[in-house]
C-alpha cells in the first residue's frame, strides 16, 4: 500500500436501508504574481445561500515530490475572497487584451499584467529550462503550447484574449441584469463557437467566431422581470441541447424550481414538470436519453428525478433522508451519489429508481461534496471540500481513502481521452484533484494513492478550478487573477500562461458592490470559480463574478 493512503480500504457492503506522449523533465512550478492575490475562501450556494469555508489559521508546511524528485511546496491557505456583477445585451464589442509578456525561462504570459509576471519570473527559485512548441491534437486542430525541450517559444498567446464584463449592481447600464453574477461557463462540447454562462440573474448562450475575436454576439434565455437563479446546467452529450435548472425567488411565484431544455442556439425545447425544491444537480447518462436531477427541499431533503428526454415526463420520484450533493452516471440506467455520510449506487429497471445500495463502512463518515466516474477503469473517485479527504472505490469495490490536500479540495476530474479504446492497461489513468493549498495533483486511480504529478500555482495563490482539454493533454487551473496550463502527462513548468489585466479584471472584494451600489462583504459577494475548455482545446472560458475570460490558445 502507498505511504500516502490513510489505510481504509474495505469491501463494499450489501444493501442498506437507511497516446501517451513523451515524458519530460518536471520542475518548480512558476508564481507569475507580482502582488498577492485575495486569500482563498471556497464558496458553496445551499439553497440559494453561499456558504464559504477555510480555515485561515491553516498553512501547508507538506512536500510533495514529482516523480523525477523535484519538490513542489503547498502554498499558504488564506481567507479572503472578492466578487462583483452585471450584464450586457445583444451585440457586444469587446476589446482584446494587448499581447503577454514572455518570462525569462521562456513561458509565455497571456494577458496585459506582462511586467510584473516578467520580474516574478526573474526569481532564481522560480527558473525553469527553456522550452518549444507543440500541438495538442484535437479534433484535427492545433493549440500553440510548450514542450520542455529546446529553446523556442508559443507565439501569440494571449493576444485575442479578452474579458466580457457585466453592468455592476448600481450602475447605469441595463436593469435587467444589473445583479448578474457568474457562476456557470460551460463550451457546447461540439461546437467551439457556443459558450453557455448562468448565475444570478444571468442565462446566457455566447456565440464567439473564430473569424472575429472582437464582435461577440449573445443570446438570453432568463425572463427579464423574474428573479432567477440557475442552480445547475448540463450540455447533452451530443451538443444538440441544453438543459438549465433555475429557481425563482419572486415573492409572487414563490420559490419554485423549473428545469427546461433548449437548443444549443436557446430555442425552448421542452419544460420539464416542476419541482417546488432546489435543482442542485443536473446530468445526462451516455446516450443523452435520460436527464438526472438531484432537488433539495427547504428541509434539506433529497428527491432524485429522472426525465425521460423523449417523452418529458419523470419517473417516480425517488425520496431520501440525506443530503445528495453530486451525482455521476455510471452507465445507461445506473448511476453514484455522494453526500453527507453517504456514497451509493442506484439502477433504474423498468421506469423506476431502484432503492440506493448505500456503503456502511466507517469510512463513508464524511462529508462528501464531488463525485466521478471513470467507465475506463471501471472506478468511482469521491471527495470532501472542507476535510480534504479522496476516496477511490477500485474496479473490485472496494474503498480507499486518504487525506489529499492540505485545505478545501476544490476539483475533482478524470483526465478525458481521445481514444479510450486505445488506452493500454499498463498506462497510469489520471484523475486531478485541485485545492485552496494552490496545489494541482495528479493520481494514477489505477494504484490508490501514486502521485504522478504535483503542480504548484505560486504564492499564496490557491488553485479555485480545474478543467482539462477534450483530449485529455492539457490541464488548466485558475486562481483568483490567473491561470496556468500544464501538459497533464508530462507535468512540470506550466506550457503557458494567462494573467488579469489591472483595472480590467476586477479580483479585489474593494471593486465589489451590492445591490444598493455599496461596497460589499464577503458574504455579500461571494464568488465561484468557473472553468471551462471548448470542444477544440482552442479557448478557455473563466468566470469570476460579473467577468468572463476568454482566454485563446489559437496560434
Amino acid at each position: 500500500m502507498n505511504e500516502d493512503e490513510a489505510g481504509c480500504t474495505s469491501e463494499p457492503s450489501p444493501r442498506s436501508r437507511k497516446h501517451a506522449r513523451d515524458s519530460t523533465v518536471n520542475g518548480l512550478s512558476l508564481d507569475l504574481t507580482s502582488s498577492q492575490a485575495p486569500a482563498a475562501k471556497r464558496s458553496r450556494r445551499i439553497h440559494g445561500v453561499e456558504t464559504t469555508n477555510g480555515d485561515p489559521s491553516k498553512k501547508s508546511d507538506a512536500m510533495d515530490l514529482d516523480h523525477n524528485g523535484y519538490s513542489h511546496t503547498s502554498a499558504m491557505l488564506s481567507t479572503d475572497g472578492p466578487h462583483q456583477a452585471s450584464d450586457a445585451e445583444g451585440d457586444m464589442d469587446v476589446d482584446s487584451d494587448s499581447a503577454g509578456g514572455t518570462a525569462p525561462d521562456g513561458t509565455l504570459i497571456a494577458g496585459t499584467n506582462a511586467k510584473a509576471a516578467d520580474a516574478d519570473a526573474h526569481d532564481p527559485t522560480l527558473q525553469e529550462q527553456p522550452t518549444a512548441i507543440v500541438a495538442t491534437l484535437t479534433n484535427g486542430r492545433s493549440v500553440g503550447v510548450q514542450s520542455d525541450k529546446g529553446a523556442a517559444k508559443a507565439t501569440e498567446l494571449g493576444s485575442d484574449s479578452r474579458v466580457l464584463t457585466l453592468p455592476l449592481p448600481g450602475t447605469n447600464g441595463d436593469n435587467r441584469s444589473s445583479n448578474a453574477t457568474v457562476t456557470h461557463t460551460s463550451w457546447n462540447p461540439r461546437d467551439p463557437s457556443l459558450l453557455a454562462t448562468a448565475g444570478e440573474a444571468l442565462c446566457r448562450i455566447w456565440t464567439l467566431p473564430h473569424h472575429n475575436h472582437h464582435h461577440t454576439h449573445y443570446h438570453d434565455l432568463l425572463d427579464a422581470a423574474a428573479q432567477h437563479v440557475v442552480t445547475s446546467m448540463a450540455w447533452s452529450p451530443d451538443g444538440e441541447y441544453i438543459a438549465i435548472a433555475t429557481r425563482t425567488h419572486a415573492a409572487s411565484l414563490g420559490r419554485q424550481g423549473t428545469v427546461t431544455i433548449r437548443t444549443k442556439t436557446g430555442e425552448l425545447q421542452d419544460e420539464l414538470p416542476a419541482t417546488h425544491d432546489w435543482v442542485l444537480n443536473l446530468s445526462w447518462n451516455p446516450s443523452g436519453s435520460l436527464l438526472l436531477g438531484v432537488t433539495h427541499s427547504d428541509d434539506n431533503d433529497t428527491t432524485l428525478v429522472v426525465w425521460d428526454v423523449k417523452n418529458g415526463q419523470p419517473m417516480q420520484p425517488f425520496e431520501l433522508d440525506k443530503a445528495v450533493m453530486d451525482a455521476a452516471w455510471i452507465d445507461e440506467h445506473k448511476f453514484v451519489v455522494c453526500g453527507p455520510n453517504l456514497i451509493a449506487e442506484s439502477l433504474i429497471e423498468l421506469g423506476n429508481i431502484v432503492a440506493l445500495q448505500r456503503r456502511a463502512e466507517a469510512e463513508v463518515d464524511q462529508e462528501w461534496t464531488s463525485v466521478s466516474y471513470d467507465p475506463i477503469t471501471r472506478t468511482t473517485a469521491i471527495s470532501t471540500e472542507e476535510t480534504a479527504m479522496l476516496a477511490i472505490v477500485d474496479s473490485s469495490k472496494r474503498l480507499h481513502c486518504t487525506k489529499a490536500h492540505d485545505a478545501d479540495i476544490t476539483g475533482l476530474l478524470y483526465q478525458p481521452l481521445a481514444n479510450p479504446a486505445a488506452h493500454s492497461e499498463l498506462a497510469p489513468r489520471l484523475l486531478a484533484t485541485s485545492s485552496c493549498d494552490g496545489v494541482i495533483k495528479i493520481w494514477d486511480a489505477k494504484k490508490p494513492f501514486t502521485i504522478t504529478h504535483s503542480l504548484n500555482l505560486g504564492r499564496s495563490a490557491p488553485a479555485m478550478a480545474i478543467s482539462f482539454t477534450s483530449d485529455g493533454y492539457l490541464v488548466a487551473a485558475a486562481s483568483w487573477n490567473k491561470v496556468l496550463i500544464w501538459s497533464a502527462e508530462a507535468g512540470g513548468t506550466p506550457k503557458a500562461t494567462w494573467q488579469g489585466k489591472e483595472g480590467e479584471w476586477l479580483i479585489d472584494n474593494v471593486d465589489a458592490v451590492n445591490g444598493n451600489g455599496e461596497p460589499a462583504t464577503e458574504e455579500e459577494a461571494p464568488a465561484t470559480h468557473s472553468l471551462s475548455w471548448d470542444a477544440d482545446g482552442g479557448k478557455l472560458a473563466y468566470g469570476l463574478r460579473n467577468q468572463i475570460a476568454i482566454i485563446n490558445l489559437r496560434r
